[in-house]
């Protein structure tokens, strides 16, 4: 984390300070109090240069002073055994969505659970996974039983990358809610798998989902939004679905691949 690391850098007055950044460590540890804004912005000083994987995060730390060229984008992207491109001709009902964001307040589950509560009173017929865990994982499973959705709806709890993989490839849809993000390594690896994403507008996600194009967007923190966004996809022909996801698979394959970008970044600081 840029603020504890550099924190520690500053005290032992370490040099040639690197500081690889996600994005709470940018986009919400320095608003959380003044007291916060204070430390993030006397810690950065004292570090040379910046990896961050999102351009928003370079806004943020250039209005705290930073200099551009002291900073360095690329997305944290999947690992190789992420890369596997399914044969699929299309997708039936039920239609099959999942999400792997832990179940923490920034992933806004409980907004998930209440537009699919509307779209089983409305008939739609689906089924959806939480391959995740976290804080809310409790709570989440109280308001899928309490709306009659336990038929509908489970949460796997951890899964090692293995069966997280094999899970991911045994649905059609890729859900995110999230409030606040940088590039989203959960997305990236859900468009390497062939899964057509509908995730919320938080600007990380803009860069990669475009509205119609590769994939629905929705509000966030908006029910209807999100319900809307599912029911678009239920009309898609399948040689539009199939081209979005090999679309998207070339995308993530050709700017996301995290050893690609690592190499990349080190031969260029060299």
């Amino acid at each position: 984390m840029i603020g504890s690391y550099g924190y520690v850098a500053e005290k032992l007055k370490a040099t040639n300070i690197l500081a690889v950044g996600w994005g709470p460590d940018v986009l919400n540890m320095p608003f959380k109090s003044p007291l916060h804004r204070y430390f993030f912005k006397k810690v950065i000083r004292g570090i040379d240069h910046f990896v961050v994987d999102a351009k928003n995060m370079v806004d943020v730390l250039i209005s705290f002073g930073v200099e551009k060229n002291r900073i360095t984008v690329f997305p944290y992207g999947p690992q190789e055994k992420f890369y596997i491109f399914p044969e699929k001709e299309g997708y039936a009902e039920p239609i099959k969505l999942i999400t792997h964001r832990k179940l923490e307040p920034e992933y806004d589950p409980f907004t998930v659970v209440d537009a699919l509560k509307d779209l089983k009173e409305e008939g739609i017929k689906f089924n959806f996974t939480f391959a995740s865990f976290g804080s809310l994982q409790k709570a989440t499973q109280e308001r899928i039983r309490e709306y009659g959705l336990s038929d509908n709806v489970r949460i796997t709890g951890y899964l090692n990358e293995e069966d997280l993989i094999n899970t991911l490839l045994a649905h059609d849809f890729y859900v995110s809610a999230s409030l606040y993000d940088s590039t989203s390594v959960s997305l990236l690896e859900a468009m390497s798998l062939g899964l057509y994403p509908i995730v919320s507008d938080v600007e990380a996600n803009l860069e990669w989902i475009h509205h119609g194009k590769n994939g629905r967007i929705f509000k966030k923190h908006d029910k209807e939004s999100l319900k809307m966004a599912i029911k678009q996809v239920l009309n898609m022909e399948k040689e539009e679905y199939r081209r979005v996801l090999y679309y998207n698979y070339e995308v993530v394959r050709k700017t996301g691949s995290f050893r690609d970008n690592v190499l990349r970044t080190v031969k260029g600081m060299l």
